[in-house]
């Protein structure tokens, strides 16, 4: 009797690790969708807000998270200051015992503009535009990404022998 009731309770505990693994498990991966969202969208900031919209649901659609089907995949965005682009994407995590709500926030901040203000104005050096020594990467929660590297042009790599 006693196995029986041991038995019984190491299966529950187990059922519930299970349960917290799933759980973990679609967290993560929604957060890395959100990431994913909030970088496809600060690209085309400050200009197409909704552009960035676009973009932010097209790359939601790529990590197979289909806003709306099921019901509960909700997805919403907002343009912050300073060129920052907030997603919020939200779900229900079914597991053996209950349901979990799961809405993990990601944001991403563009280029910033550099700060011209504190040349001083005895300085003789021309004026680049501000665009042309842009960084190109952007942040994730206040981590920067890799830098981007430019294309190569050619696709044929025996042309250059």
């Amino acid at each position: 009797m006693m196995v029986a009731g041991m038995l019984t309770a190491l299966m529950a505990v187990s059922a519930f690790a299970v349960d917290l693994g799933w759980l973990y498990l679609n967290t993560s991966r929604l957060q890395k969708a959100a990431d994913a969202d909030a970088l496809a969208g600060v690209v085309n900031l400050p200009a197409s807000p909704t552009g960035a919209d676009t973009d932010a649901q097209m790359a939601s659609a790529a990590n197979k998270f289909v806003i709306g089907s099921p019901a509960y995949n909700t997805f919403a965005s907002q343009v912050l200051p300073e060129n920052q682009y907030e997603v919020t994407l939200g779900t229900q995590v079914q597991c053996s015992f209950s349901e979990w709500s799961v809405s993990p926030t990601s944001t991403s901040a563009g280029p910033q503009r550099p700060d011209m203000s504190s040349r001083c104005p005895w300085e003789a050096r021309p004026i680049v535009s501000a665009l042309a020594i842009l960084p190109l990467w952007a942040t994730i929660g206040g981590r920067e990404t890799a830098p981007r590297r430019p294309r190569s042009t050619s696709h044929n790599y025996l042309q250059n022998f």
